[in-house]
């Protein structure tokens, strides 16, 4: 994935929630899940609240993907 730019951060951050969705080995996307986020240096970050429970942290892990969408940005 590219580098998030300066302005995608500010539309991220202007969002109260992200939509994760993780993308199956067959190119499909998961269901989305809002997610709460944190920018860590010039990365936005999410972590599962429930590994063990939590569907699309496990088909994230797997497939090593996500879309992810928040305010007016989205991202694959």
């Amino acid at each position: 994935m590219a580098a998030w730019t300066g302005e995608d951060l500010r539309h991220i951050a202007g969002a109260q929630e992200l939509e994760i969705a993780p993308v199956r080995h067959n190119g499909q996307l998961h269901r989305p899940t809002p997610v709460w986020v944190v920018r860590a240096r010039d990365e936005p970050n999410v972590r599962a609240a429930y590994v063990d429970g939590s569907a699309w942290h496990h088909v994230a892990r797997s497939s090593g993907q996500t879309h992810i969408k928040g305010g007016d940005v989205g991202r694959t």
